[in-house]
């Protein structure tokens, strides 16, 4: 084809692609007037003179139906816990930049008018401040009603600055509205259409949104999920009890408390039903303890919320379980402590002899109690979960705050006790609270969500700030959101929930900005982090860190800041905990050994100086150590050495005795567990030279084999699981293995338990002497004690059988000329658990 063909060509087709585009403007079929577009629904306007098209056309061009998502764009996306939807509206490009960072003190005038506002707070809530501005039949269109209230609180509220804002919540009538505006834009348009369009939707929305005091305890008695659905669940009872919802503040709790709880948690509409039912029945005749009446929102959403509700089938939280306990177990608040011990008895089988862990154990009394299960426990008794389930669901069904939770192998509860939390039948300091509002089962969550809630106008005016912090920021208001977020910050520095949401908001917002993400470190550190020490960390390490932590390039820089929430440290706080979680956060920022040094000597300068943590840092150091690789023994032993030496810098006074041996001991059992020998030696030899007066002062005295005691520098472990008060006298295991013995459990059961030990090197055995706690019995020298040696701890060889003297086992191996570095302790016959004085292997090195 020659080149002026193809030349021809392109100028056809650029031409015929011209005038199709110019034909509708040179041959217009209709006039078209140019206005600024509006947001309209699409409307497609068929005319049918010209789409001729026929019904499989028809079907093929049909528009496909808008998404869920598609039609929140429309109008206004329901608000979950940790979404930040931004609405269409234009932007403001005065509020289009993230402010710099303040410090507290930058907050001082800010701060003295939110101390003055709770007290009109609390005068506005003594006063019940309502407004019927907005009647039921304004609640068909609820869009339109929020378009209202955005207009005019958008209008007072001026220039967005932290004065104007306050003012703006210092009226009762503007909280109110910024409460209605919260409510719609978490619930979202599709939701509040939908609820309104039921029967009496509007007249409870009315209800509800007149009510500040009811608005406040919908939207900050705790978390929000699922909102809509809580409004569902209420506008049941609502239909029901109309009258008493209206009228008696009580019941209007326990409506909305058991709604937004049933909702939160995703249990069941019967359950729900039977819940209602059971606590407005029990107020109503007043049969409740009186204290239920005083409860507020947050709280009373412990009680009617409480877990193990299923009526499907008997529970500890069904409304006949209940109902018995209310009847049966009335006691004075203070007296539930301790009741499970007053009316169960302790008892693993039935009096068929089934073990409470076969579904057989009620079966006896199960007809006659009517399948009630706190009554069947009350004459067949019950395990730890039988008890601890008893007093804490005997003071729910009195409506009063208790839950149960769980520990190692183990069942307690917490009950709460005016406005503290004691714990009932505990036995270690690991809880796992069985209810919280955070779905956090630590302790401490505990203690501080009551002493946030205590707190209440404070923690309100917070939480508000809050709320106007998301709408702003959905609003484009990025620089009034940012400010008002670090206000409720230093408002409350203990809402848990605010530094949550915040640091969502500033990860979206400002990714990259190392000084705004420095200050929420800071306000953490210096708010929660003086008090409440296990919330504060896990903020910390999973919501600042990943952020922060990788704008840091200068490792010193960063073990500074990583040090500084330690510092504050005082005692455990509320409660022990596991302090090792914000320890691997901080040292997986380390890029090699040499930062891990660096990060190590920083941590362990600030946490071995405070006698508590030493112990707990030292185990968590050894389990660290323990997960390296056998090539970096060099940097293991670096590690240890490090660890040890932090310790024994501490000073140990008489008075702190108890507590230093405490926490060398679960040291001692945590580097057995992870069989480090010669961290165990370690801490063996640190423990005698702090703690000499807790070991025994003359030898032992023993027959002996030739060579030398090579057993003394070993690591021995036992197959006895110890408790935490076992765990704590471990020091004495290394003290087994040292002249003057000590004392350690043992646990002999066929051939699989027993004792080891752990020798230096590879030795020559030509003897050894285990010296029990009590003289052996005829019935146990029936089946002798068996020696057995091994080089690699797996594959055993057997040295000798014991010959008996009293309370010391003798093991002669000369004649078997057997090596190792492992000497296993065990006896092939029944369980058979003495406690062991001494365990002293003979030997020679063999050099290899």
């Amino acid at each position: 084809m020659s080149l002026r063909l193809i030349k021809l060509l392109l100028a056809v087709f650029i031409c015929m692609a011209a005038g199709f585009a110019l034909y509708p403007y040179i041959y217009p079929t209709e006039t078209v007037k140019k206005t600024t577009p509006k947001r309209v629904e699409q409307v497609v306007n068929r005319n049918h003179q010209i789409d001729d098209w026929d019904a499989e056309d028809e079907e093929a061009w049909k528009p496909e139906e808008n998404t869920e998502e598609e039609e929140e764009a429309v109008g206004l996306g329901s608000q979950e816990e940790n979404s930040f939807k931004e609405e269409d509206v234009p932007e403001d490009p005065r509020q289009n930049k993230v402010p710099k960072s303040r410090v507290h003190a930058q907050f001082t005038s800010s701060l003295a008018t939110i101390r003055q506002m709770c007290k009109r707070y609390e005068r506005t809530e003594a006063q019940n401040f309502t407004s019927d501005d907005l009647p039921a039949e304004r609640w068909h269109d609820p869009m339109a009603i929020y378009q209202q209230l955005v207009e005019s609180s958008l209008a007072q509220m001026g220039k967005l600055d932290e004065a104007s804002i306050l003012t703006f919540m210092e009226d009762p009538k503007n909280r109110l509205d910024l409460a209605r505006i919260t409510l719609i834009r978490k619930v979202g348009s599709n939701g509040m259409t939908a609820l309104a369009s039921l029967e009496k939707g509007p007249e409870m929305l009315a209800d509800i949104c007149r009510d500040l005091n009811w608005m406040n305890g919908v939207l900050y008695s705790g978390p929000t999920k699922n909102l809509e659905q809580g409004l569902n669940n209420l506008l049941g009872f609502y239909t029901q009890q109309e009258a008493a919802i209206k009228s008696d503040e009580v019941v209007k709790k326990i409506a909305t408390t058991t709604a937004l709880e049933f909702a939160r948690e995703g249990w069941n509409d019967r359950d729900m039903q039977a819940r209602f039912d059971y606590y407005f029945n029990s107020y109503r005749e007043g049969k409740l303890n009186y204290l239920f009446n005083q409860l507020q929102y947050w709280d009373m959403r412990l009680v009617t919320g409480c877990a193990e509700g299923n009526s499907s089938s008997p529970s500890w939280g069904g409304p006949t379980n209940l109902a018995w306990m209310r009847d049966n177990v009335r006691l004075p608040a203070d007296r539930y402590p301790g009741v499970e011990y007053r009316h169960l008895e302790y008892r693993l089988r039935n009096v068929a002899g089934d073990s409470v862990f076969s579904g057989e154990y009620l079966a006896p009394v199960w007809e006659y109690t009517h399948h009630t299960t706190a009554w069947a426990h009350r004459i067949i008794g019950g395990v730890c979960g039988a008890l601890s389930h008893y007093a804490s669901f005997g003071a729910l069904a009195s409506g009063l705050p208790a839950m149960p939770m769980g520990e190692p192998g183990h069942c307690a509860y917490a009950i709460r006790q005016g406005d503290k939390w004691v714990m009932g039948n505990s036995l270690y300091w690991q809880h796992g609270l069985q209810k919280t509002l955070w779905g956090e089962p630590e302790w401490d969550y505990l203690v501080l969500m009551q002493d946030l809630y205590s707190d209440r106008y404070l923690t309100m005016i917070s939480d508000q700030l809050v709320a106007m912090a998301d709408f702003l920021g959905a609003r484009k208001k990025m620089t009034a959101s940012f400010n008002c977020y670090e206000l409720a910050l230093h408002a409350q520095p203990n809402n848990w929930p605010a530094y949550a949401r915040y640091s969502g908001y500033l990860r979206l917002k400002a990714p990259d900005d190392q000084k705004k993400w420095k200050a929420l470190h800071d306000a953490v550190v210096e708010g929660m982090g003086k008090k409440y020490y296990c919330a504060a960390a896990k903020i910390l390490y999973s919501r600042v860190y990943p952020n922060l932590v990788p704008l840091i390039k200068d490792p010193q820089v960063r073990n500074r800041m990583f040090s500084g929430i330690f510092r504050n440290f005082n005692g455990w706080g509320s409660n022990r905990w596991e302090i090792k979680h914000i320890l691997n956060a901080q040292m997986s920022y380390c890029k090699d050994k040499q930062e891990q040094k660096l990060y190590l000597r920083e941590v362990l300068h600030t946490l071995m100086a405070k006698k508590e943590y030493a112990g707990s840092v030292l185990i968590w150091g050894l389990g660290y150590i323990s997960k390296m690789s056998e090539a970096d023994s060099k940097t293991q032993d670096e590690f240890t050495n490090m660890l040890v030496r932090s310790m024994a810098r501490t000073k140990t006074s008489k008075k702190e005795l108890d507590d230093t041996w405490k926490t060398l001991g679960e040291a001692m059992a945590a580097a057995e567990e992870n069989g480090e020998r010669a961290t165990f030696q370690a801490i063996g030899r640190l423990a005698y030279a702090k703690c000499r007066s807790k070991f025994p002062k003359k030898p032992i005295k023993v027959p002996r084999y030739p060579g030398k005691v090579v057993s003394q520098t070993g690591l021995i472990q036992t197959a006895t699981t110890m408790g935490d008060g076992q765990m704590a006298d471990s020091c004495m295991h290394w003290a087994v293995l040292q002249r003057f013995g000590g004392r350690i459990p043992g646990k002999f059961e066929g051939s699989r338990t027993g004792t080891t030990v752990q020798l230096d090197a590879k030795c020559e055995i030509t003897g050894a002497v285990v010296v029990l706690n009590e003289t052996v019995k005829p019935a146990v020298r029936e089946t002798p004690f068996t020696l057995l040696v091994s080089d690699d701890g797996q594959n055993w060889t057997k040295a000798a059988e014991s010959e008996f003297d009293g309370a010391m086992l003798k093991f002669d191996t000369r004649k078997n000329r057997v090596g190792g570095k492992y000497v296993k302790l065990i006896r092939d016959a029944d369980k058979y658990e003495p406690g062991m004085v001494a365990f002293y292997v003979y030997g020679r090195v063999i050099k290899e």
